[in-house]
């Protein structure tokens, strides 16, 4: 294969056409600078910013409207979950406290009356007591787990994502 040389004038009008398209390129950036066309590029990059914001929101990314909205929504769902739970534990405390009540009675007649009450048994009897919930304190319960479960593997996903 033959090889074609340029010829000087090739070389020179090739180079020319180099230091003509760097002097253009030199030019556009020194007009960038002038104040008014700063002041232009500067709202440019506003509107590509509000932009790329609501290209975040509309996509399906950790920070899409959709994703935000599903784990707002899941937050509710956990704190709907845990006022069940206050609820439960307030009608559970109720019963606990009034039967807690009637074994200081026991305890303070044993003692008025003498004698010495078994310190064991009391302690055994009232943290068996203590330990049992209610049937609605322990579904509540079960139903928060699940929840927060719901929750955090939801953000789990959308994390990895």
């Amino acid at each position: 294969m033959k090889r074609n040389r340029r010829t000087p004038e090739e070389i020179i009008a090739a180079t020319a056409e180099k230091l003509n398209a760097m002097q253009a390129k030199q030019d556009i950036k020194a007009a960038k600078s002038h104040p008014a066309a700063a002041f232009i590029l500067d709202a440019f990059a506003k509107v590509e910013k509000g932009e790329r914001e609501a290209k975040k929101g509309l996509g399906s990314g950790p920070q899409s409207f959709e994703n935000r909205m599903r784990s707002h929504n899941l937050w509710i769902d956990e704190i709907a979950a845990l006022e069940d739970v206050a609820h439960a534990t307030i009608d559970n405390a109720q019963g606990t406290k009034d039967w807690l009540k009637g074994q200081l009675n026991a305890v303070i007649e044993t003692v008025v009356a003498g004698d010495e009450p078994d310190l064991d048994h009391i302690k055994t009897t009232v943290d068996a007591e203590i330990g049992i919930g209610s049937i609605e304190l322990d579904k509540a319960n079960d139903n928060l787990h699940v929840i927060r479960l719901e929750r955090q593997d939801f953000k789990a996903r959308i994390a990895t994502a």
